[in-house]
């Protein structure tokens, strides 16, 4: 019988927001797959759900340190409808281990069955319908789950798939070059139109997403589009994911190894920078205003594997696998 229970944030309560924010930024980076949910538009398109295995209230209501008031065991939860059906999870033990290994495993063990089992405060129906990608019911994808709980969470895998996550710190001197500067005079970077979607939807046939999320990242995106050219479709594109990962990366096939990739990344990452920059003294130096990147990278797939090994100021992090989980 399963122990654990989950509760629903309030994405429309700025308390609870803030208390979500404050839980998870002290677990930086290992935490950004979900921090990174809260802060990247799917609260405005009403598209995301937040879990936690504690009440929020515990924080909101007390009147102690707030550490008193947190279990020393607890996850985090996210799910994107419109980034395909997909969860995030996080557990407070990847940063903070408590010294008992099972009792972590068994919490998100039941955290993980709970979100299975709980129709009315787990998983909602429409994640069970398989999205763009997956093609049978019964089935929820989570993605960038840390190496830590594969093993746990084995009864429940049907498929699995290793990524290398990424990541690069805040930079002290953030780059004053405008993020749409090109550095071949025959290309222009910009933004992507809303005349570009169906186009870039119908490209990602390796990683399908809707029509729908292509268009809700669209203010978070940046492409290349050839200059003084009668094709005005672009040639190469990037995306900030709906939890906050730079991701989406695409160049058109006969436009590679011209290092378009690489000014993509480097062309989103300034763009995120100047979008979350802030002046005011109380939130500069945290997330998303101090601005963390990371991304997850398919370790089969070479070509992105290298060109997230070279960029400046990136590092890997750690193992994190995209898993499909039933009951």
């Amino acid at each position: 019988m399963l122990t654990s229970t989950l509760h629903k944030a309030d994405i429309t309560s700025k308390d609870d927001i803030d208390a979500l924010a404050q839980l998870l930024r002290p677990h930086i980076p290992y935490s950004l797959p979900v921090l990174g949910c809260i802060f990247s538009g799917d609260i405005e398109y009403k598209a995301l759900t937040l879990w936690t295995t504690f009440p929020l209230n515990n924080i909101l209501n007390s009147t102690e340190l707030p550490n008193y008031a947190v279990p020393s065991i607890y996850s985090v939860i996210s799910y994107s409808s419109l980034h395909d059906h997909q969860f995030r999870f996080f557990c407070s033990a990847e940063t903070a281990p408590t010294g008992d290994p099972l009792a972590e495993d068994t919490h998100v063990f039941e955290t993980i069955g709970h979100l299975l089992s709980d129709r009315e405060n787990g998983a909602p129906p429409e994640a069970w319908a398989g999205g763009v990608t997956l093609k049978s019911e019964g089935v929820v994808e989570i993605g960038h789950v840390n190496e830590r709980w594969i093993a746990c969470l084995q009864p429940y895998i049907t498929r699995d798939y290793l990524c290398i996550a990424f990541v690069r710190p805040p930079r002290e001197n953030p780059s004053q070059t405008p993020w749409d500067t090109s550095l071949d005079p025959q290309f222009e970077v910009s933004e992507l139109r809303e005349s570009d979607v169906d186009f870039v939807q119908e490209s990602l046939r390796h990683y399908p997403r809707s029509r729908e999320c292509v268009r809700a990242r669209v203010p978070y995106s940046i492409c290349i589009r050839r200059k003084n050219s009668d094709i005005q479709t672009p040639v190469a594109w990037s995306l900030l994911a709906a939890d906050g990962s730079i991701g989406m990366l695409h160049v058109e096939s006969d436009m590679r190894r011209m290092g378009l990739a690489r000014m993509c990344m480097v062309a989103l990452s300034r763009k995120m920078e100047k979008m979350f920059a802030t002046d005011d003294p109380e939130k500069k130096n945290l997330y998303p205003y101090a601005r963390w990147e990371y991304s997850a990278v398919y370790h089969e797939n070479e070509a992105s594997m290298k060109l997230s090994r070279s960029l400046e100021g990136w590092k890997e992090l750690v193992n994190h696998h995209a898993i499909w989980v039933r009951n």
